[in-house]
């Protein structure tokens, strides 16, 4: 209501009962506390409109502070703050809270409320039905030897985009409520309930108890407590989702659960990473699930890593355990301690300790493939471990022709990871809490090993085409297709072998080529993702053993640039060759000496592949020599007889190339003679 004139407000309030949920058996109630608040003026109160109270100053009591804003509140009232931030408001004493309200804060960066490790922060009256809704805050420090060192309650509330972290208390270092507790994008950060040494000590960060927790995009981390070092829940129905829960410990011999604590009624985990988690005296590293026989407690899409107990490093306890499209890793004392443990299909774990992992899509004893990094910023509101590329759980969860990508019931879709990101990324979902999404593939695949067989070919005779491409390192999609072209010709497709794949052999059959000359056969790839990549290419001559041989001798001046080592020379060259075919063989003869003295250049052939001569008259050939009597390198002849432009001129062109050594030694295109002859015999 707006605050028009002063206003004295003497209120008693009830504190609630104090529960001690960390024993199912032995809860007893305490004396009902009544604390009467002193008169307060609220002259300085002012409301910015209906129904909302402004914070103007951090004092701890007095006009213009919060607690003087909780006490003038009404049903359903909301309080605001106008501070200079960052800001602390320091506590003498709890805050308490008796009436429908909701705290909206300027964010947990902006605004801390501390105990000063001496009093427990807010204290909601008892009231199964009173509402408290808390945001943008930064609790911390409170401290009680009863429950909830940060906040107790037993009725309705609402905790979102707050950090709790270094509250304690008996049970419930942060939070203890025995109502209905919802918790949406928060922290929980070095929480501890210590064991009295006759009771309490459940709960680091949460102790829920005869009540019901839903908790979603969470972080609660470096906890302790006697058992549950992260969340305490005890005959409470509870679903956490999209959360982390994550180096939190538990030091009972008799319980356990380093991560959670459950007891009877039912505890759902979905979308949520444990990790990290210990219980080094007890069972449930990760989750310790008892009870009596009538509790459940059921793991969805989760992932379970690096958690360590006595036994049952990463799920332990004799209640009914389900698990669904989860991954169990790195545990010490085993993954599981599960006699009653039921799969639902499709989990992972990397021991043979969850022997009940034996249906549909289960991998028992696999490798996890997560990250060796562990939980880091991924995206999304909490940390989770990645999935490795070469992960067994990728693409492990069928969504077609039936769909396992499915909630409890095996009908609604999990439609997103703990991060948000879409389900599935791939043909079929990933097991586990996080989908792995490929990289956005941008680059065309890669071909290589292009050969033609034979080769050379002799004219009018038909070959095959064979090339490997692949995408394995250029973005990892699939090779959608292969074409082949001739001297950059009407591209011609290719068949794919295997197919679909990442690598993969392209073939074709060429047909009979009728005219004798040197060929360029290239092949390229395109991948699913749309990307052609470069050609790559081979050089086919096709010849006719009866066109005739080639001789030639003489010298031709070789410019600057030409010798490759040794670039500044320049001078006269001289060469003698001849090239032939002998009667019935489809490799020519001959031989091939070139001198260039000023490059200090002598190179001498060995042996050749291929002779071609055309009309032009044209005579090329190919083999392999050395150079200076060591270096093994190819080289190809250019020989023109009377027919090099301008003039009809005899000409000479040479290429020593893919040279041992490395890399490339002399280039000289066709040049014409300074002396000497070339000559096409018929």
């Amino acid at each position: 209501m707006p605050l028009t004139h002063a206003n004295l407000s003497c209120n008693l309030l009830m504190i609630t009962r104090d529960l001690d949920w960390n024993n199912p058996r032995k809860m007893k109630n305490s004396v009902h506390l009544i604390y009467p608040l002193a008169c307060l003026t609220l002259l300085s109160l002012h409301a910015a409109s209906a129904g909302t109270l402004t914070v103007t100053n951090t004092n701890d009591a007095g006009p213009g502070s919060l607690r003087a804003a909780i006490a003038a509140a009404s049903s359903g009232d909301t309080i605001a703050f106008d501070l200079a931030y960052p800001a602390v408001i320091s506590l003498g004493s709890t805050l308490l809270v008796n009436t429908d309200l909701t705290i909206s804060g300027p964010g947990a960066s902006n605004l801390s409320i501390t105990g000063n490790n001496a009093v427990k922060v807010i204290q909601v009256a008892y009231n199964p039905a009173l509402i408290l809704a808390i945001s943008g805050l930064t609790i911390r420090d409170g401290f009680t030897d009863g429950g909830g060192g940060g906040i107790g309650s037993a009725g309705i509330l609402t905790v979102s985009d707050t950090t709790f972290s270094g509250n304690s208390a008996n049970y419930g270092g942060a939070i203890a409520s025995s109502g209905s507790l919802t918790v949406t994008n928060s922290r929980f950060l070095g929480n501890t309930a210590y064991f009295n040494g006759s009771g309490g000590g459940g709960g680091g960060a949460i102790n829920i108890g005869n009540g019901s927790l839903i908790m979603t995009g969470c972080s609660v981390s470096g906890n302790s407590a006697y058992d549950g070092g992260g969340i305490f829940d005890i005959f409470s129905a509870s679903t956490i989702t999209d959360s982390t829960i994550s180096g939190n410990s538990a030091t009972s011999s008799s319980g356990g659960g380093g991560g959670i604590f459950h007891y009877n009624n039912s505890l759902k985990v979905v979308n949520s990473t444990v990790a990290g988690n210990s219980a080094p005296n007890g069972g449930g590293g990760g989750i310790q699930n008892i009870g009596d026989g009538s509790g459940t407690l059921t793991v969805i899409n989760s992932t379970l890593s690096g958690n360590s107990a006595l036994f049952g490093g990463g799920i332990s306890g004799g209640s009914a355990t389900a698990l669904k499209n989860t991954i169990l890793a790195n545990s010490q004392g085993g993954n599981c301690l599960l006699p009653s443990g039921v799969s639902l299909g499709h989990n992972l774990s990397d021991d043979s300790t969850c022997s009940f992992l034996s249906v549909l899509g289960d991998l028992n004893g696999a490798t996890s493939g997560l990250d060796p990094v562990g939980l880091q910023n991924n995206g999304g509101l909490t940390q989770t471990i990645r999935l490795l590329s070469t992960s067994a759980a990728v693409d492990a969860i069928p969504v077609s022709p039936i769909n396992y990508c499915t909630a409890l019931d095996g009908v609604t879709s999990i439609a997103t990871d703990q991060r948000g990101m879409s389900r599935p990324m791939g043909a079929a979902c990933d097991i586990g809490a996080f989908e792995f999404v490929p990289p956005l593939d941008t680059i065309g695949p890669v071909t290589s090993n292009v050969s033609v067989t034979p080769n050379p070919l002799a004219v009018n005779r038909g070959s095959s085409l064979l090339a490997n491409v692949s995408d394995g390192t250029t973005g990892g999609s699939n090779i959608a297709s292969a074409y082949y072209n001739i001297n950059g010709g009407v591209p011609v497709q290719m068949s794919l072998n295997p197919s679909p794949a990442v690598t993969t052999q392209a073939s074709a059959v060429l047909g009979p080529l009728a005219g004798v000359d040197v060929y360029n056969v290239c092949v390229r790839g395109t991948d699913s993702a749309g990307n052609t990549g470069a050609s790559a290419c081979v050089l086919l001559p096709v010849y006719d053993p009866s066109a005739g041989f080639v001789t030639g001798g003489g010298q031709v001046a070789s410019p600057a640039g030409a010798d490759l080592l040794n670039t500044a020379s320049a001078g006269q060259a001289t060469f003698g060759f001849v090239s032939n075919y002998l009667p019935g063989r489809n490799t020519p003869s001959g031989n091939l000496e070139f001198q260039f003295k000023e490059g200090s250049l002598n190179f001498k052939s060995t042996s050749m592949d291929w002779l071609v001569v055309t009309g032009q008259p044209l005579a090329r050939f190919h083999g392999i020599g050395t150079v200076n009597g060591a270096n093994v390198c190819n080289f190809e002849v250019d020989a023109w007889a009377g027919s090099a432009q301008p003039g009809n001129v005899d000409a000479f062109g040479l290429k020593i190339t893919g040279c041992a050594s490395g890399g490339d030694r002399y280039i000289l295109p066709a040049t014409p003679l300074t002396k000497g002859s070339i000559i096409i015999h018929k």
